[in-house]
């Protein structure tokens, strides 16, 4: 029986809005994610998909970093704000494939 992946993902999503400010004059405002992952699939492989990305749940562009002076089941993402579509980030976390997305 496979352990279903992500069932408390969202308890920890935060767009991070000092992350819209450039770091320096030459770069792009950027709109950082921090995703809080279940103890017990940290260090897992753990992907964006949404309509930035065609809905691909294992596009390696897409994948989220876990931190590393943070606790390993906190997962980091950031991507430009011009990436956005008009309308919107729509999106959903996996595993790297619809089987292993998220659940609640």
């Amino acid at each position: 029986m496979k352990t279903p992946f992500l069932v408390v993902v969202a308890s920890l999503v935060v767009l991070s809005i000092t992350g819209l400010a450039p770091a320096n004059q030459d770069s792009e405002p950027r709109v950082r994610l921090l995703v809080q992952i279940p103890e017990t699939h940290a260090g897992s492989d753990v992907y964006l998909a949404g309509n930035i990305n065609d809905w691909n749940p294992a596009d390696p562009r897409y994948r989220l970093r876990p931190g590393t002076a943070d606790p390993p089941s906190l997962y980091r993402f950031e991507l430009p704000l011009s990436a956005i579509p008009a309308g919107g980030l729509e999106f959903k976390f996996t595993k790297g494939s619809w089987e292993t997305v998220e659940r609640n």
